[in-house]
């Protein structure tokens, strides 16, 4: 899991990344909001950690931009000084899924982030199947159900589809495959993400007559939308196919 870390203080920004990283998480640092809404377009993030900022800065007002500026889905853990009912309330009706308390003890860091992924993202060890319309993922059996009929797949295959779904209407960056689906960081040859979404949407009937559409995104990655009633979607968005 991606998580990045928003906060103007080199000693907090360490201290939640040493703990995070420990339990296996992706960090990345930030000390401004430009350079988190610059790098998050081309590197989704699965959670943001909002720390302290300048003084006259207001969290209210930061929340704000990030959600104008960020997927409304990406849930914010937010650090405050004080657990004061109402601080909390007027947060969480800004845009945080959650707050926690300094002085921050290592172990309520790691549940709390924990509980919060486990909530939005849920795991293939906690759930047998996720399904997204008429499309059941069985985590088990390896493959998709769609209106009752079974399609397998093969790991690559089932892992990437499922990163499409769960990234519906988002453009997914082909760095973010690689490391997903492939597990690397380094260049991964292009024509075998194509090849792989290509026999995707053959598999899974991802096109326009049933519902669907699987796009490339030029110089990017790849993006799954469902077609509207008044057009295909992508086209609209000028995604070329």
């Amino acid at each position: 899991m991606r998580i990045a870390i928003l906060t103007a203080y080199a000693s907090e920004a360490e201290f939640l990344k040493l703990h995070l990283e420990a339990e296996r998480y992706e960090c990345h640092l930030f000390r401004s909001e430009q350079d988190l809404y610059k790098t998050a377009l081309h590197c989704p993030f699965e959670l943001l950690l909002l720390g302290r900022m300048a003084e006259e800065m207001n969290f209210v007002e930061i929340l704000t931009r990030i959600r104008a500026n960020l997927p409304v889905a990406l849930p914010v853990l937010v650090c405050t000084d004080r657990e004061v009912t109402s601080e909390v309330l007027c947060l969480l009706n800004a845009g945080a899924d959650d707050t926690l308390c300094r002085p921050i003890a290592p172990g309520i860091l790691i549940s709390r982030v924990s509980a919060i992924l486990g909530r939005i993202y849920p795991t293939v060890q906690n759930i047998p199947e996720e399904s997204f319309g008429e499309y059941r993922f069985d985590h088990y059996e390896q493959g998709v159900f769609i209106s009752g009929n079974f399609i397998g797949l093969t790991r690559k295959q089932y892992d990437f589809a499922l990163l499409l779904f769960r990234n519906m209407s988002r453009p997914v960056s082909i760095s973010h495959i690689r490391e997903v689906v492939w597990n690397q960081k380094a260049a991964l040859v292009s024509r075998t993400i194509d090849s792989h979404a290509s026999m995707i949407r053959t598999k899974l009937n991802l096109r326009p007559r049933n519902g669907y559409i699987l796009s490339s995104v030029y110089r990017y990655g790849y993006i799954l939308e469902r077609v509207s009633a008044l057009g295909m979607t992508a086209g609209r968005h000028g995604y070329p196919g």
